[in-house]
């Protein structure tokens, strides 16, 4: 960080694979350099989709859109003055699949047109760890999972 910023977030998990239907626990690692005047503390998981397709005909070319599918948040702590501390939590994985899509022939037919049309989509999931800190850089960290 080279010196700047109020200070650092660790995630420390339990695991990096997880399951639909199961929760991501763990702790998170507050570090900061003084005690620091923030909005609050909070943990989110957040799935999202980013997607590209080539069109093609009038107006053709490649777009990308990236669609959130799922997010929950998980509050660690409100407006207060924090200090370096642990923080332990837990995030809920929904149950199901997000955005599997339709199954059967309109399935198939879809991903055919988009073999076509030059479209993939990307799933991911991001564990997102934040201290809000009114007017100054919030401290934050992101880690990837892996959930199937």
């Amino acid at each position: 960080m080279f010196g700047l910023g109020k200070g650092s977030i660790e995630l420390k998990l339990n695991n990096f694979n997880y399951s639909y239907g199961g929760a991501v626990k763990g702790t998170l690692v507050l570090k900061l350099k003084q005690p620091t005047q923030a909005r609050g503390l909070r943990v989110k998981i957040r799935c999202t989709r980013t997607g590209s397709a080539v069109s093609i005909g009038p107006g053709s070319g490649r777009r990308t859109e990236t669609q959130v599918l799922y997010e929950a948040e998980v509050p660690l702590g409100g407006e207060q003055t924090y200090n370096s501390a642990e923080f332990p939590f837990e995030v809920k994985i929904p149950a199901q699949p997000i955005g599997a899509g339709p199954g059967g022939a309109l399935g198939q037919a879809l991903g055919v047109a988009s073999m076509f049309t030059g479209g993939f989509a990307r799933t991911e999931w991001v564990l997102d760890a934040s201290l809000d800190i009114a007017g100054g850089f919030d401290v934050n960290k992101k880690l990837k999972l892996n959930i199937g």
